[in-house]
């Protein structure tokens, strides 16, 4: 005599009859190898019970088990840190460990509860128990309806398994999430990766074999009777677990007919008594799908093929009622009603009585009651759905068709309205375009009247102009010509030329009556008396601001009106200049100092910088004062005194003891004012015309200096501080200084030279870094230079106007320019290399990208095509043309046969490099696409978008991976060396930069910039090191482990672009 009994309903107890189907043998398999698994069905399924038996295998394997029931620790009125707190509690008592959960809390308490369970699983469970454990999560779907973001709470368990790769802590832990639900439950956010990790239990009805577990209980009742008994109930539940332990406890409890017991239990009054029926309609009908649900529903009583398709949520839905099931002894599997009781008790007249009641019965009754009032006939989608309804019914009553007649009427009229208004509104739209038009004409014609008589006024005013501009022109070659006599005078061996370029300069002016220039004059006379010198340095005529020469003799630095400081070596070998960036004013000098040591100069906003004088790098900037400085430089120890004027006062500070200032009074309003090498002496120009020197150390005034009538514009010391030079009008006078003693009146020893303003260079346009870090391209308004890093050294030169982006390839043997008329520039960057223009697109080349072995070069383009040019023929080869929007982004893959290009949403296309060929598609993002990019491998692609997502693909066939939710915009984003990682900056929002692990797809850290960054991204070959540059004029190097700044280099303009060299040891930045 058996012991066992048949239990309906709950979890089985260990006496009752447990049919073992293949979901326990896989589920204690899969949990025992360490495996996450999920059992998703509907109710009244086993899950419970095959959870507590599937635990208890696993503790006699020695695995340590943790169940958590989530109906247990609150609801729909639940708050966030109380729901995890008591999971935590609920953890903490099942896996009896013996710290206080409480405690933990209130430890942790400055972060999240989610991050708070998250550290409590690894630092407190698996750091605990020293064996592998496996823990429980059953009823999931209560979690379903709480009041804040559960998302998070699956993200979380599923970062736990991604986690295994780096931390071997977590291969010990086990999971397994139990409940009514579907997968898309368990991430609903439509941008949230789905939980697609571990295993899927599939949890079914019983087969027939396996019901032959009742057999022992029912041969107790009656041994003659007990197999019909079984086929039959087989015959009417299909398997189901729970119908099928009702129906043998009724059989054992002396019921003998099992027609009638179904009856009795299920088909009289189940909708209403039997709670798992009951359970089934009410689930259906409260689901937003319930419409699609009964039609689904009506074919399968209708004996309709249906395919199962796995991720149609009407199916998945329809299965969760426990009204559907799947029937896998078809081929393929199709999809049938559960079994002959739901059958019976869900019937057709119930499909239609439900649809009736969801779609007519109500609206009708209200309809009819009302006098048939047409506002309450149906509308929009009750009227569509009601009417795919009623389609090919013949079981309409007359109340009914006229129902929806009426509705088809009133809809039919009021599209009429609809209509007729909208043709009103393009009526009245037109009109007002004419009317507009009409204006717009009379203005234009008034406005070219006016224009008309304005240009003839800007004509003779042009004609004025151009007079007066070539008197200057006339004097300013007078004064030329003087300077010219008096720099060959200072020339061994050039006394004659100085003497002809000194008569060439008086004589026009005296030929013509007017006053020679002085300069003119100065020059003549510097020529008779023939100064010996021992060489000249030729020096581009051009508008200094300031000049210096170093001590001994063999460089020279000057500003210019362009705003840049150029250094000219002396000797006799032509050396071409350095370009110093650098914001200089009138009366603000730059300072060599020493024989080898650095270029420093005043900048704006109170700034000094200071450059190594062989390369022209950039070495500090020091901010001075917040007023103007005027001056500033090394002292012999190697502190910086500045000469600083703010709100007209003058002082001297030293930057190395801030305490130390000294007020100076130059007896006048100051204008401007010098200091001398060492620093010891201030030479100031005054409001009142004069000039006086003082000792920066006291403040106390040494001698005065007067110029006369002429208007004073700048002065500046010899080396020795002995001499001073002052330039007022066309003439530049020499002065002694007294070394000690009263005040006195300086003499004017001798004229030197003046130099011509000129006109200013044009702006840079684009900069590019040879792979090597040994070559630099830069383009400007008018040409593209290519120059050695290290000296400046220029190699090549060719005539290029706006070439806006550069590249070179990755051999360093070739350059390529894109231009804003949409030409290309390629040249060996080699002095008499190769060179080559040629026209790639109609409009403005965007980006370029070479292949690795140099032998193609793909474009992108404003005009939406990406081209490829191979390097022999540079015959273009169109593989990719957009007529949505321009192509922003191109890449190509490391191994130089696959390119990726993007711009608007759906076009964002990997090719074949060698023929254009399609080979996938990446389809998903919403926006604009501005940043796609290969990982170093080349099996993925990144792509970053305006829609305020980031996206990895598979590079093969364009699956999407991965999707990322970034909190703006990214301006750029780039992977991290080995392909782990990526980073991204953003223009708006609260981040500045953030990164993120590909494995995880979670962020794990921000990086606060000091200022907003903006601009592209690079990280060091060695990871170690993350590359920020922007519009502040500064790059900021990260340390992506500590999430802080290294350092930060000024580049004194909007930083547009970041790049390293292959070494890593030098950074570009323009």
């Amino acid at each position: 005599m058996t012991t066992r009994r048949f239990q309906p309903g709950g979890t089985l107890r260990d006496d009752a009859f447990y049919a073992e189907r293949e979901a326990d043998r896989e589920l204690f398999a899969a949990l025992a190898e360490g495996e996450t698994c999920t059992v998703l069905a509907p109710r009244q399924i086993g899950k419970s019970s095959l959870r507590v038996r599937t635990a208890r295998k696993l503790r006699e394997q020695g695995l340590r088990v943790g169940t958590v029931d989530l109906t247990r620790i609150g609801g729909r009125h639940s708050d966030v840190a109380g729901w995890y707190f008591g999971l935590v509690q609920e953890l903490a008592a099942r896996l009896e460990l013996e710290e206080d959960p409480a405690d933990f809390w209130t430890k942790n308490d400055k972060t999240t509860p989610l991050h708070r369970f998250v550290i409590f699983l690894r630092e407190r469970v698996l750091e605990k128990i020293d064996g592998s454990v496996v823990l429980f999560f059953d009823e999931i779907d209560s979690v379903l309806a709480l009041p804040f973001a559960v998302d998070d709470f699956f993200a979380a368990l599923r970062d736990t398994y991604n986690a295994r790769a780096e931390d071997s802590a977590y291969l010990r832990l086990s999971l397994c999430l139990m409940g009514v639900a579907a997968p898309s439950d368990l991430a609903r956010e439509p941008a949230r990766t789905p939980f697609n990790v571990g295993r899927s239990i599939r949890l079914e009805d019983f087969s027939r074999t396996e019901a032959e577990t009742f057999m022992p209980g029912l041969r107790e009742v009656d041994a003659k009777s007990a197999e019909g008994w079984l086929d039959t109930i087989y015959a009417w539940t299909a398997g189901h677990p729970y119908m099928m332990q009702k129906l043998c406890a009724k059989l054992v409890q002396g019921d003998r007919e099992v027609d009638a017991t179904v009856e009795q239990l299920f088909l009289r009054d189940g909708r209403a008594e039997d709670p798992n029926l009951e359970y089934a309609e009410r689930r259906l009908l409260a689901d937003t799908r319930a419409t699609q649900m009964l039609r689904l529903y009506r074919r399968l009583l209708d004996g309709e093929r249906v395919a199962v398709e796995r991720e149609d949520p009407t199916q998945q839905a329809l299965r969760l009622t426990g009204m559907g099931a799947v029937d896998r002894s078809k081929s393929p599997a199709v999809l049938r009603v559960r079994n002959r009781i739901y059958q019976t008790v869900f019937d057709a007249a119930w499909v239609r009585e439900t649809e009736t009641a969801r779609l007519l019965t109500e609206p009708l009754a209200r309809w009819l009651a009302s006098g048939q009032n047409e506002d309450l006939v149906l509308r929009g989608q009750a009227l569509d759905e009601a009417q795919v309804w009623a389609r090919d019914r013949t079981d309409l009553s007359a109340d009914e068709s006229k129902f929806l007649l009426a509705g088809l009427a009133v809809a039919r009229r009021e599209e009429a309205s609809r209509a007729e208004a909208e043709r009103e509104t393009e009526r009245r739209k037109q009109a007002e375009q004419a009317t507009r038009t009409l204006r717009r004409n009379l203005a234009i014609l008034s406005g070219l009247v006016v224009l008309l008589l304005v240009s003839l006024g800007v004509a003779v005013f042009q004609y004025r102009e151009a007079r007066r501009a070539q008197r200057q022109a006339e004097a300013a070659t007078r004064r030329e010509r003087g300077v010219m006599a008096q720099a060959l005078a200072q020339q061994v061996g050039q006394e004659i030329p100085a003497l002809v370029a000194g008569v060439d300069a008086v004589a026009p002016a005296l030929a013509a009556g007017d006053k020679p220039p002085a300069a003119s004059v100065s020059g003549l006379a510097a020529a008779v008396f023939a100064a010996k010198y021992s060489r000249a340095v030729d020096i581009p005529a051009g508008a200094f601001n300031a000049t210096d020469i170093s001590p001994d003799g063999r460089r020279i630095v000057a500003a210019q009106s362009d705003k840049k400081l150029r250094t000219w070596v002396v000797p006799d070998q032509e050396e071409k200049p350095l370009v110093l960036s650098a914001t200089l004013k009138l009366g603000q000098s730059p300072r060599v100092i020493g024989e080898d040591g650095p270029i420093i100069a005043p900048a704006a906003g109170g700034e000094v910088r200071i450059w190594n004088r062989s390369s022209g790098v950039l070495e500090r900037t020091i901010q001075a004062s917040s007023g103007d400085v005027l001056d500033a430089t090394l002292l012999a120890g190697g502190d910086l005194r500045a000469l600083v004027l703010e709100n007209n006062a003058l002082e001297v500070t030293d930057i190395a003891d801030p305490r130390r200032e000294q007020a100076l009074d130059p007896g006048a309003v100051p204008k401007q004012a010098a200091l001398s090498a060492d620093g010891s002496r201030v030479c100031v120009v005054r409001a009142d015309r004069d000039l006086a020197v003082l000792d920066a150390e006291r403040g106390r005034l040494i001698a005065r200096l007067s110029v006369g009538d002429a208007e004073p514009t700048g002065c500046s010391f010899s080396a020795d501080a002995t001499h001073v030079v002052t330039m007022a009008g066309p003439a530049a006078l020499l002065w002694s200084i007294p070394e000690a003693g009263l005040p006195q009146d300086a003499q004017a020893l001798a004229p030197i030279r003046y130099v011509d303003e000129d006109e200013a260079n044009g702006e840079l346009q684009a900069v590019a870094l040879s792979p090597d870090g040994q070559l630099l391209a830069i383009s400007g308004r008018t040409a593209l230079v290519v120059v050695k890093s290290d000296s400046q050294q220029v190699l090549r030169r060719i005539s290029a106007p706006f070439v806006t982006s550069l590249r070179f390839s990755d051999d360093g043997g070739l350059v390529a320019g894109g231009r804003r008329d949409g030409r290309i520039e390629l040249l060996e960057p080699k002095p008499s290399g190769m060179s080559r223009s040629f026209r790639a697109h109609g409009r403005m080349v965007l980006g370029l990208a070479f292949s690795p072995d140099a032998h193609q070069l793909v474009t992108a383009s404003v005009d939406g095509s990406v081209r490829v040019f191979p390097i022999e023929t540079f015959k273009p080869t169109v593989i990719a043309r957009s007529d949505a929007a321009p192509i922003g982004c191109v890449g190509i893959s490391p191994d130089g046969n696959r390119v990726v290009h993007g711009g608007s949403p759906d076009e964002v296309v990997v090719r074949e490099l060698s023929d254009g060929r399609e080979l996938a598609r990446l389809v998903g993002h919403s926006g604009r696409v501005d940043r796609c990019r290969f990982s170093p491998d080349g099996e993925r692609i990144i792509t970053a978008s305006t829609d305020r997502t980031i996206r990895e693909w598979t590079a093969d066939d364009g699956r999407l991976q991965k999707t990322i939710d970034a909190p703006a915009g990214p301006a750029d984003v780039v992977y991290a060396p080995d392909g782990r990682q990526i980073a991204a900056s953003f223009v708006e929002g609260p981040v500045t930069l953030r990164l993120w692990a590909l494995d995880t797809g979670t962020s794990f850290g921000d990086l606060a910039a000091p200022s907003r960054l903006p601009g592209t991204i690079q990280f060091s070959s060695t990871a170690d090191r993350l590359f920020v540059g922007g519009p502040d004029g500064n790059v900021a190097i990260f340390d992506p482990r500590s999430a802080r700044i290294d350092r930060m280099l000024a580049n004194g303009a909007t930083t547009s672009t970041v790049a390293r060299s292959t070494d890593g040891k030098l950074v570009l930045t323009t």
